[in-house]
């Protein structure tokens, strides 16, 4: 009888192992290979050329093709030229540098900036604007805004902000599109363009 036990837990043991070694093999055998991928920005970015605007002190950069429609008193806008590649659903890409005293207009002061600075991370609504983020551009704290812009006559517009200061001064590197809200695509193309924005050592 003891003999019979020995033998019983001898085959359920086999029986155990091979089923174990069986569901190794099944997984082993079913795991999917990955390829490594290396990180992605936007789909454009191996595209995007440096414009460099070195007398107000920095460069971006620019979808290809895209021209230089208007520079002058510090705001700069550039626009899909008749080639120019599509960037998301931008139709406009703006930098605007502002220094002086501040004129009463809304984003200006250090304590405007410092109060967007500090709100939370989460969307808040002030007036027309919303936060998105914080982030840093070439190691400047940033603020991000969005705006949608209504039209009763045409169809409605939005406008991405990124903010910052440096010495006293705003830049405002600004994208407007259209429609009521920009798009999963509009928004890393808009990371990607703001985070080439730079200070270059002249």
């Amino acid at each position: 009888m003891q003999k019979q036990k020995i033998i019983l837990l001898v085959l359920l043991a086999i029986a155990i192992l091979t089923v174990l070694f069986l569901l190794k093999t099944k997984v082993v055998k079913h795991t999917p290979k990955y390829k490594q991928v290396s990180s992605v920005t936007s789909p454009l970015s191996q595209n995007f050329k440096n414009w460099g605007v070195f007398k107000n002190g920095y460069q971006i950069k620019i979808p290809p093709n895209w021209q230089n429609t208007s520079d002058r008193g510090g705001h700069v806008i550039f626009e899909p030229g008749k080639n120019g590649e599509k960037a998301a659903s931008f139709k406009q890409i703006s930098i605007s540098v502002v220094s002086g005293p501040p004129d009463g207009k809304k984003l200006t002061t250090q304590e405007e900036f410092d109060s967007w600075y500090k709100m939370s991370n989460k969307i808040v609504t002030r007036d027309t604007l919303q936060k998105v983020n914080n982030t840093t551009i070439d190691s400047q704290p940033v603020v991000e805004l969005i705006e949608t812009i209504p039209s009763v006559s045409r169809e409605d517009q939005w406008s991405l902000v990124a903010w910052l200061r440096k010495d006293n001064a705003n830049y405002y590197i600004n994208v407007r599109g259209f429609g009521k809200n920009p798009t999963i695509p509009d928004l890393k193309v808009f990371d990607y363009l703001i985070h080439s924005f730079s200070f270059p050592s002249q």
